[in-house]
């Protein structure tokens, strides 16, 4: 889950690579940490896990600070946090794959998948909604996220270990109003990826997270890439909230020895997944570069395609298909995604000018007290970017 405009901005302390890997030039490990350290102090970071994937496979982990406030327990390669709205970079390329396999066109309604559906009738505009405008939020759907009776039901009101189906979740929109028709706007809604997986499940015969293993994590070995089905997750970290209407009676240490405090499997294919820095790094690597991605080069071109985050008109920056992409005054420009969950951020973006792709993740979030509100996580990668793009040994 991510809500726009609550993204907190951090950073990291690396610690030494895993004796697998092949080590990081000195220099730049060196100048790496150096970064991480100052902002890592400068924020009040309670831990953080780091990595850089290369297009060659190679990967540089780091970690800081800790996992356990209250314990005092040091963050370790191979600690997870949830990821949040990072995993509409997984939903958005099984969509592109289904429609390279002529099993779905961008252009499709939805009603030619769930139009028989108990909701369909009762969504605002639901017959003009495309897949396409989906993939991109310019469809105007509401966020069902901000239902007051699913917050209700997960703090234990009434089933906190509901399991949510896509139906279930789509009914919570009931009395909520469409910000614009469809096409006319942009307005970032989980709603839309949940309608995603729904179509997924249509077409597949299969539930999303089968066809994410067969299609993404067993391909590529993302094996730390865990879906967030129950409140147990191995290697989950703890996570560091605070007061927000939204999330009334979360407690600030939202994850505790592995476990959530309420059940995320209400995520789905809005986020809905755990996992470690490298995982991520890794699988950004891929998913960008055409030498290595399970997509067409068309495809990848089509998911970069991005819109204006106010407008929907076609931009330069803004966002694509599960893509956020970012650009500065020097022109450059650079891709992935940024996500939230209570107690946790994480950012993920591709570098294409060295082929390499860079993870974050935080256990706390700008709720907590414990870290700025005004800054953005995304932002704070630029002189770790900057870094990266300067060295002459990745060049």
């Amino acid at each position: 889950m991510k809500i726009i405009g609550f993204i907190l901005a951090i950073s990291l302390l690396s610690s030494p690579v895993a004796d697998q890997q092949k080590p990081a030039p000195n220099d730049l490990k060196k100048d790496i940490q150096q970064e991480l350290d100052k902002i890592l102090k400068e924020n009040n970071i309670p831990g953080i896990t780091f990595a850089v994937a290369f297009a060659d496979g190679e990967t540089w982990e780091f970690v800081s600070g800790l996992s356990d406030l209250e314990d005092e327990t040091p963050m370790k390669v191979g600690d997870r946090m949830f990821s949040g709205s990072v995993g509409k970079m997984y939903v958005a390329p099984i969509i592109m794959m289904y429609a390279e396999e002529g099993k779905l066109d961008l252009s499709d309604p939805i009603s030619k998948y769930l139009g028989d559906r108990s909701w369909f009738d009762d969504l605002q505009y639901a017959e003009d909604i495309t897949i396409h405008h989906l993939l991109n939020h310019t469809s105007g759907i509401a966020e069902y996220v901000y239902s007051e009776t699913l917050w209700k039901t997960l703090m234990g009101e009434d089933d906190p270990d509901k399991k949510w189906t896509g139906d279930d979740r789509m009914e919570l929109l009931k009395g909520m109003e469409s910000h614009f028709p469809p096409g006319n706007g942009w307005s970032y809604a989980d709603t839309n990826y949940i309608v995603l997986g729904m179509i997924i499940e249509k077409i597949s015969g299969r539930t999303y997270y089968e066809e994410l293993q067969t299609h993404i994590l067993d391909p590529f070995d993302l094996r730390n890439t865990t879906p967030t089905v129950t409140a147990k997750l191995r290697a989950l970290v703890s996570g560091y909230t605070g007061p927000f209407p939204l999330f009334q009676g979360l407690p600030d240490k939202v994850a505790d020895n592995e476990e959530y405090a309420v059940s995320p499997q209400f995520e789905w294919t809005g986020g809905g997944l755990v996992n470690t820095a490298e995982d991520l790094a890794i699988w950004g690597s891929i998913l960008y570069n055409p030498e290595r991605s399970p997509l067409s080069e068309e495809s990848i071109s089509q998911m970069l395609n991005a819109v204006d985050r106010t407008s929907g008109e076609p931009s330069k920056t803004g966002y694509g298909f599960g893509t956020e992409i970012w650009g500065n005054q020097d022109g450059e420009i650079w891709y992935g995604h940024s996500g939230f969950m209570p107690g946790y951020m994480t950012v993920v973006q591709y570098l294409p000018e060295i082929k390499a792709a860079i993870a974050m993740q935080v256990n706390a979030d700008p709720f907590s007290r414990k870290l700025p509100r005004t800054a953005r996580i995304e932002n704070l990668t630029i002189p770790l970017r900057s870094l990266l793009l300067d060295s002459e040994e990745l060049h």
